[in-house]
């Protein structure tokens, strides 16, 4: 059996203690971008004056989700054609990809969003209440259950 010799091993060595940095330096910037999403509450939007217009909302925004869907098959289809696509790596490294996954994602999230404001409105009608935003109930626009 072949044995490395002390420079092929002090090199491996210090390749790989650039590759754990690297990794290190990966997660203190994701985890910045973490902290600095979390601190950050959008703004509400002005809640529907009646249930019809809640429901409108429901139809725009699963018609936009359906457009994300269809932008992120598209983009996917666009990756694999591409000839870089590596299956094992998957995604990962087509950021166009991932900002069409992250999209669909926030798509999805208004969706379920408005169809919690009709609920509201509905609930706000039927008390008599004026209309009220889900932030009555301490929800953060755009983040979703999870």
């Amino acid at each position: 059996m072949a044995k490395r010799s002390d420079k092929k091993r002090q090199a491996r060595k210090l390749e790989k203690r650039d590759d754990v940095r690297e990794m290190r330096e990966m997660v203190e910037e994701r985890r910045a971008v973490a902290a600095e999403e979390e601190a950050h509450r959008p703004e509400p939007p002005s809640p529907p004056a009646s249930p019809a217009e809640a429901t409108q909302r429901i139809l725009d925004r699963q018609r936009s989700f359906h457009e994300a869907l269809a932008v992120v098959k598209e983009t996917k289809q666009h990756a694999m054609d591409s000839g870089k696509f590596d299956q094992p790596r998957g995604f990962k490294p087509f950021p166009a990809v991932q900002a069409a996954v992250k999209a669909l994602g926030l798509a999805k999230i208004a969706v379920y969003e408005s169809h919690l404001e009709r609920a509201l409105a509905l609930l706000s009608q039927a008390k008599g209440e004026p209309p009220a935003t889900l932030e009555k109930f301490d929800w953060v626009y755009g983040k979703g259950v999870g």
